[in-house]
């Protein structure tokens, strides 16, 4: 640069080009560095200590032009560092703090740092601000498809991306996987699992997409769940924790961390009364679907294979009654006409496949958000050996654990060994297992026989299913304890097996959990 009185002109183009600057300090060339309006840390007598030029609104007129076609087009800009922090603010309107996360976390912009950390940036940085800005806010995108869009238009950006961001673009999963995902790591108080599903959403979604989205159903559903299951306090405590912890994501998309804290304050407020608007609003239906009706409209759109219908079916059931009275009333119900059906081969067995799918995913959802706590004996639930349908099972699994015992959830064929192993390891006082054929129904034998010969504390062998409703005499064959004909009934003799002093049943007045 030259030491002539000419003024500094901000949008005249480095005489070193942004990409091959030396790197003397940083990024930048230190003999490049003009500070406006300050004393330059210069000799007395260099030509750079009388170099200083006032900051002027004229400086920035093109940045409040941007340009027609939407492209950042930052080759049009110095690359020199000369702006301090303060002048980037008051310029741009984006927070301190907002600008330190986005050098922090994807290296743009790319200031340059002093000896005293002091940062310093160029006309470039400034437009690069101003671009990412316009498109968080105009094209409502996230903080971080904002910097890949970014660094994809401007080379001249990926060199400081590169080093602090993978490339890898978020999996942009739906609101409803995303909700059904948190509210499992939540109840389960995984701190890393629901840590990085958040991170994911924030990544996908604007800020205040996920806010609104994301973060306000399931703290509803959270407040819903005290109110009809027990939920133990820490998990309350750890969805608070976890919520407070996202200041750093609304920090990121502009807003100061007093906003930030407001905003995720008034999501936790916010959500009992919109539990309380929803409990109000089911007060004032008048006209109740019977579950007859849904499940023949439920029929009717599993034989189109129409699975956002079903699934706004089954919504809408779980909106108006408790979840036993779904499982027991519309989805058994409407399974057996789905069999029915198939054995007339009136549907296809592809249709048959379907329905049981979609009921079966549901099922394993409801059970895997439910809160439960490792206290009282252990219920080993799963299916006998080769067995492969288990949904009946399944909606008994969850009945339990919304009642409050220790249930695990085994799911299908288990495997006789490795059953065995994890029986001497978790020493469970209960193993339950359903067959729902004679074949099935003699390999339960077998495996109830093997539990039987363990040493130790061994647990009680409780079974049920189709194949001993249809021949009452397999039940002799069989060391254990008969679970009966319906969830009813066998919640019955489980109670009488498994007391429930450590447990906290649910409430009577439980309504769903979608």
């Amino acid at each position: 640069m030259e030491a002539s009185g000419k003024p500094f002109n901000p949008f005249e183009r480095a005489i070193v080009p942004f990409e091959s600057q030396p790197q003397a300090n940083g990024i930048y060339d230190t003999q490049e560095i003009i500070v406006p309006g300050e004393q330059n840390e210069t000799a007395p007598g260099s030509p750079f200590s009388e170099r200083r030029t006032p900051v002027t609104e004229e400086m920035f007129s093109l940045l409040h032009v941007p340009p027609g076609d939407g492209l950042p087009h930052l080759e049009r800009y110095s690359a020199t560092p000369c702006f301090d922090l303060e002048t980037v603010i008051s310029q741009t309107h984006i927070p301190a703090m907002t600008l330190r996360s986005w050098e922090r976390r994807f290296g743009i912009p790319a200031p340059w740092h002093g000896s005293n950390n002091a940062r310093l940036y160029s006309m470039r940085d400034l437009a690069a601000i101003h671009w990412l800005n316009r498109r968080i806010k105009q094209n409502n995108t996230s903080v971080y498809l904002s910097m890949q869009e970014l660094v994809r238009l401007e080379p001249v950006y990926n060199r400081h991306y590169s080093a602090n961001m993978s490339t890898t673009p978020p999996r942009q999963r739906k609101f409803p996987e995303l909700h059904e995902s948190l509210l499992r790591a939540i109840t389960m108080m995984d701190e890393g699992g629901a840590g990085r599903i958040l991170s994911e959403a924030f990544d996908t979604y604007p800020a205040a997409t996920v806010c609104q989205q994301v973060l306000q159903p399931v703290l509803t559903k959270l407040v819903e769940l005290r109110h009809t299951v027990s939920l133990p306090r820490t998990i309350e405590h750890f969805a608070s924790k976890l919520t407070r912890d996202q200041i750093v994501h609304l920090i990121e998309a502009g807003l100061t961390p007093r906003e930030a804290l407001q905003r995720l304050s008034l999501l936790a407020l916010r959500a009992p009364q919109i539990y309380a608007s929803q409990q109000r609003a089911r007060e004032r239906m008048e006209a109740v679907p019977t579950l007859a009706r849904i499940a023949d409209i439920m029929l009717e759109a599993i034989r189109q294979l129409d699975e956002g219908h079903v699934q706004r079916i089954m919504d809408e059931a779980f909106f108006y009654y408790p979840v036993e009275e779904v499982c027991s009333n519309l989805f058994q119900p409407v399974l057996y006409r789905i069999g029915e059906l198939w054995a007339s081969r009136q549907i296809t067995v592809t249709v048959e496949h379907f329905a049981s799918n979609m009921i079966r995913t549901r099922l394993a959802y409801l059970f895997q958000t439910t809160p439960y706590q490792r206290q009282g004996p252990a219920i080993l639930v799963g299916c006998a050996p080769r067995e492969t349908h288990e949904i009946g099972i399944l909606m008994l699994a969850l009945f339990w654990r919304r009642q409050g015992f220790n249930v695990y959830y085994l799911g299908q064929m288990l495997e006789p060994q490795s059953l065995l192993q994890e029986i001497r390891r978790l020493r469970p006082g209960v193993v339950c297992l359903s067959a729902t054929t004679r074949p099935r129904a003699r390999d339960l034998a077998e495996i109830a026989r093997e539990i039987s010969k363990l040493e130790g504390p061994r647990p009680t062998v409780c079974f049920g299913g189709g194949a001993f409703m249809q021949d009452l005499g397999l039940v002799k064959s069989i060391k254990g304890v008969f679970l009966g004909s319906d969830a009813n009934e066998a919640t019955r003799r489980l109670h009488e097996l498994v007391p429930l002093q450590q447990s906290q049943p649910a409430r009577d007045e439980a309504h769903h959990i979608m």
